[in-house]
């Protein structure tokens, strides 16, 4: 069983879902990476010469520097933050709880209602940027579509029609394609990055790998916190393929974890809601109860791959969005790690450190 505790905080922190384990354990709703836990040297020969990689196990994110502007920041009715990601130009995908009011404990699976009642559409502010301080209000909400179902386990999904058109910014697709155990995910949000600091700055954290698939949810081995809950998993091809939902058993430490809606399996629900922000002008505001379907490719627009922070210039691995830095000879730079199935970008090629481990180091 997944426990989960649920709660709106003030000072513009979200709902908190916590748990992933088989005792209730209190955590932090959100999905992009934890706090520091620790780092480690290691050391690898390539074409001679040392090259010294400096890992951060359990990192913060890092900030996102514009590399996904469609990623946005929710005011959930001037007492909580979420995230949610642009779908449309009227269209926004976020957690279910970010949009619902909940009961105060929830367990997975559940024993009953999850939800008590849904927020007005109207109380949903929606923002632009990288730092909530400083994000320019884009929209207000005009309709929530969800799901028909009253618990948030294997459902914690919405999507908010907004009321207007939201100009500048591409939207991501939806990704089609059914993750798997060890597809490499991009997590964005503008959560905490530990457990008693700030949140809202959009952070990410790159090369998250996938450690298990459900029928409706994914799990990634990273933690969550306040103001990420419905933030996005974002695959290699560039597709949103699900939004954060739960995670613990805490902000950071060794033993955590992060858990997605699988954003494919909702696809009439994101169809449902394309179609109705379509002809938003003539909707009125309130709430649209549709199913979950098959995983269908939903969005209008094809999603590119976003840029990475890989080569770029870095001290430690806490710099590095997948906590992963090289010193080779005087170039320092973020990498990754690499092996028979994750081959390295080009001009990079894969070397083992002394340790066994397999990274990516420029040719």
């Amino acid at each position: 069983m997944i426990a989960i505790r649920s709660r709106i905080r003030p000072a513009s922190t979200v709902a908190t879902l916590a748990a992933l384990a088989t005792s209730a354990l209190a955590a932090c709703s959100g999905a992009v990476a934890p706090a520091t836990a620790g780092s480690g040297a290691d050391t690898a020969v390539s074409g001679g010469d040392t090259v010294e990689v400096d890992t951060v196990e359990i990192v913060s994110g890092v900030p996102d520097k514009g590399r996904d502007p469609a990623v946005v920041a929710i005011d959930v009715a001037g007492v909580g933050l979420c995230t949610g990601t642009l779908i449309a130009t009227n269209v926004v995908l976020t957690a279910r709880h970010c949009v619902s009011e909940t009961v105060e404990s929830v367990s997975c699976p559940s024993s009953g209602a999850q939800i008590t009642r849904d927020r007005a559409p109207s109380s949903l502010a929606l923002f632009a940027g990288d730092d909530i301080r400083t994000a320019r209000h884009i929209a207000q909400g005009h309709a929530l579509v969800l799901p028909r179902s009253e618990q948030l386990c294997e459902a914690d999904i919405a999507a908010i029609i907004l009321d207007r058109d939201v100009e500048g910014i591409d939207p991501l697709a939806v990704g089609k394609i059914a993750p798997k155990v060890g597809d490499r995910i991009r997590a964005v949000g503008f959560g905490k990055s530990r457990d008693y600091g700030p949140a809202g700055t959009k952070l990410l954290r790159d090369f998250v790998r996938i450690q298990s698939v459900s029928p409706s949810e994914f799990l990634v081995g990273e933690a969550t916190c306040q103001g990420d809950s419905g933030g996005p998993a974002i695959d290699a091809r560039g597709a949103l393929i699900g939004v954060v939902s739960r995670g613990g058993p805490a902000c950071e430490g060794g033993d955590v974890h992060n858990v997605y809606t699988r954003a494919g399996v909702f696809d009439n629900l994101i169809a449902d809601a394309l179609a109705r922000a379509a002809a938003s002008a003539e909707s009125d505001a309130g709430v649209i109860d549709v199913s979950k379907g098959n995983a269908s490719d939903a969005g209008k627009k094809k999603g590119g791959k976003p840029p990475t922070d890989m080569g770029e210039s870095c001290r430690s691995g806490s710099d590095c969005s997948t906590g992963m830095c090289v010193k080779n000879g005087s170039e320092t730079y973020c990498s990754r790690t690499c092996g028979a199935s994750e081959h390295c970008p080009t001009n990079y090629k894969c070397t083992h450190t002394k340790s066994g481990k397999a990274v990516c180091v420029a040719k």
